[in-house]
């Protein structure tokens, strides 16, 4: 049972989004997860967002950001992105998502969900 006591996805989904989700952090280990917890200066939301995303960057540094779907596809890309950005999700289909921002200096995930 998912958000609000509706099914948000059957066991097929959730095992095929797990696979996808270990997929995209091959290389990373227990330490850069942690450290990247620690630093980690991205803030998004709404989450689960339904007509927008909002981002708010760490300041001082020039980000790219980066959109890719459940399936690996790269569906969102922005360069040179400072401070803030809205997204609008109204092209997005329903499901989950992972984000990225990456400067010169770090690396910034997070997983957000479009309904």
């Amino acid at each position: 049972v998912g958000h609000g006591g509706s099914a948000w996805f059957t066991s097929a989904q959730e095992a095929k989004y797990l696979a996808f989700f270990k997929k995209a952090l091959v290389g990373c280990t227990g330490s850069d997860i942690n450290s990247e917890i620690e630093i980690n200066n991205l803030l998004i939301y709404p989450n689960p967002g339904t007509e927008s995303l909002s981002l708010v960057l760490p300041e001082n540094e020039t980000f790219e950001i980066s959109i890719i779907n459940s399936v690996g596809q790269l569906i969102y890309t922005n360069r040179n992105v400072m401070n803030s950005l809205t997204i609008s999700l109204d092209n997005f289909g329903n499901g989950v998502y992972i984000i990225k921002a990456t400067s010169l200096t770090k690396s910034l995930t997070k997983i957000f969900q479009k309904q």
